[in-house]
């Protein structure tokens, strides 16, 4: 996404229902507002460990515990968590 794009959904459909947008906030936000929102996000609910860059997710499925299998490939070697 380019620095001057907007979304194209309002910030009261763009948002976690368990953190909201902080004022002011356009009612179509930038790319940047978005990024930054994300990155604080991300930050209060300490996610910065579960996430993975550079990856390309391969599968996701449940097991019969009902927990969450994600396979990914990093540097062409394919992991599972």
């Amino acid at each position: 996404a380019w620095a001057s794009m907007r979304t194209n959904l309002s910030h009261f459909t763009c948002c976690f229902s368990d953190f909201a947008w902080e004022e002011p906030v356009q009612e179509f936000p930038f790319q940047e507002d978005v990024y930054l929102y994300l990155q604080k996000y991300t930050k209060h609910f300490k996610l910065e460990s579960c996430i993975k860059f550079n990856c390309k997710v391969t599968k996701v499925e449940k097991d019969a515990n009902n927990n969450w299998i994600i396979s990914y490939q990093n540097e062409q070697k394919v992991e599972t968590e």
